[in-house]
């Protein structure tokens, strides 16, 4: 059985681009045992990407991280 994470990522209305690093949210949840599960872009208005939905998986029964990541992204509280 595994607990999942969904993350949203908005992007500029202006440019399209991501407001935050992706690849730097991978990493640091890759880094507290979060495996990389899907990667979803959002449609919004003018059919450019609104959001990018980034979807998690851990296994139940796996150790948990508590504490804020190197990020801070993270807080003992997003734990089930």
């Amino acid at each position: 059985m595994y607990t999942y994470k969904f993350v949203d990522v908005k992007h500029s209305i202006w440019t399209g681009k991501s407001k935050e690093n992706i690849e730097s949210i991978i990493e640091e949840y890759a880094s507290l045992g979060w495996r990389l599960s899907q990667v979803i872009p959002v449609l919004g208005s003018a059919a450019m990407v609104s959001k990018t939905k980034i979807i998690f998986e851990k296994k139940v029964g796996d150790d948990f991280y508590s504490g804020k990541g190197r990020l801070g992204l993270i807080d003992e509280d997003s734990f089930v």
